[in-house]
């Protein structure tokens, strides 16, 4: 039997929220529930850790790495309309536009 080394597993951002289904079968899963998962999985200091392992163990299920890992499950729930586009590598993308910032300057415009 092969060991894998898991202390990696430690530093996950989903270790921190156990409340979250990370096992559930996703035709049980809420919209909410899967972005609240994705954002989790999109801010986690060990992700590529993650994928990592889902290679190397050949993961079939589970939430891991921003998605379901079971490839006869229904697919996720999209996020939720109000959710703002993102991105992994760059987190939330604000709106274009410009901020007023009160005499401060404006952020993302000329100033």
């Amino acid at each position: 039997m092969t060991t894998h080394d898991t202390t990696w597993m430690r530093g996950a951002a989903c270790a921190a929220r156990p409340e979250l289904p990370w096992l559930t079968d996703t035709t049980n899963l809420s919209a909410w529930d899967a972005e609240t998962m994705r954002t989790v999985c999109d801010s986690c200091p060990v992700l590529l850790d993650c994928l990592a392992a889902v290679d190397d163990l050949d993961v079939t299920g589970g939430w891991w790495a921003g998605q379901d890992r079971d490839p006869h499950a229904a697919p996720a729930p999209a996020a939720p309309a109000w959710v703002p586009a993102r991105t992994r590598r760059h987190g939330l993308v604000a709106l274009q536009g410009t901020l007023n910032l009160g005499g401060l300057g404006v952020l993302g415009g000329a100033a």
